[in-house]
């Protein structure tokens, strides 16, 4: 009886852990919708507040913009061990709902957060402005706004 017993503890076990793995992603799935909803509320509020000073029904408002900024930086910093999480989860066979939109928003917020002299100084840049020079002189292309 000992043996049934030993087999029946393993299976009960292996089944445990399947469900708690499980659980862990649900909860993970659920992390990464309230992220991808914040993220999705701090953007509506900065665009709205952009497009009304665009349209001159707002005054700019540098304490406004550092604010926004500040959201995202808050909204950012739990993102590396969100991203770490999922990588983890996906590496053990789970397909998690809403994480490709997380990435991109991740990716997105910090291309907002990085100073711009920093985000445009990159050899990837460069390379594309000395092509498009290149081909410019060479004929290939024509100058922006020439018809």
């Amino acid at each position: 009886m000992s043996t049934l017993g030993e087999l029946a503890k393993s299976y009960q076990d292996a089944w445990l852990a399947d469900h708690q793995q499980a659980m862990a992603c649900l909860d993970l799935e659920e992390k990464i919708a309230l992220g991808s909803f914040l993220f999705e509320l701090i953007t509506k509020v900065d665009e709205r507040y952009r497009l009304q000073v665009l349209q001159g029904q707002e005054e700019y408002r540098e304490e406004f913009s550092r604010s926004v900024l500040e959201l995202y930086r808050q909204w950012s910093s739990p993102c590396r061990k969100a991203l770490e999480e999922i990588a983890a989860m996906e590496n053990s066979g789970f397909v998690l709902r809403g994480a490709e939109t997380f990435r991109s928003q991740c990716r997105e917020v910090q291309g907002i957060l990085t100073d711009d002299h920093e985000f445009f100084d990159s050899d990837a840049l460069a390379e594309l402005r000395d092509k498009a020079i290149d081909e410019l002189l060479k004929g290939q292309a024509s100058e922006f706004g020439a018809t």
